[in-house]
């Protein structure tokens, strides 16, 4: 990670889009390491195999080739939106205007609202439509365009199951 960070930190006039926005892009990925028993990243599978493996989550510079922040989780214990909160949030700090793309696995009310609140923060997420998936994106057409979307964020099913008949969802 260090070695990174200094990689990053040598390009000071690093190429943005339209001359305005770094262009990042989040993702993870599993890296077996030397087993070790008493490590904490030791995997159990369900047919008794046990090996140790890390969960890398890289924030990247996609026009400048370069890996800005990574989070190293354990991967019993990976948590890819909690991580990626983290690499936005200091990246804004930087108060440089940036889009960040995000895959499908990415999607969650949490994460998009934490970025309509990070003041240089732009993205774009990829969804899935259907059952376990934000249920409007079900109605748009395969076109591109633009569309505010409205639904309502809840807990849980109760406000569903209370409100079912006398509210249009």
């Amino acid at each position: 990670k260090e070695i990174m960070a200094e990689l990053s930190q040598a390009n000071n006039a690093p190429q943005l889009l339209d001359d305005k926005y770094l262009v990042v892009a989040i993702d993870g990925s599993d890296f077996d390491q030397p087993f070790n028993p008493k490590s904490e990243n030791v995997v159990q599978t369900k047919d008794g195999r046990t090996y140790c493996q890390i969960h890398v989550n890289a924030l990247y510079d996609v026009l400048n080739k370069l890996y800005l922040d990574m989070v190293i989780q354990p991967r019993q214990k990976m948590d890819e939106r909690e991580a990626a909160l983290t690499m936005l949030k200091n990246l804004d700090k930087q108060e440089k205007n940036f889009l960040v793309l995000m895959d499908r696995g990415y999607s969650s009310f949490n994460l998009i609202e934490t970025c309509n609140r990070l003041k240089h923060c732009h993205y774009v997420i990829r969804t899935k439509a259907g059952n376990g998936a934000i249920k409007e994106i079900t109605t748009l057409s395969g076109h591109e365009y633009d569309s505010e979307l409205s639904c309502k964020v809840t807990a849980s099913h109760r406000y569903y199951i209370t409100h079912k008949d006398t509210e249009k969802f």
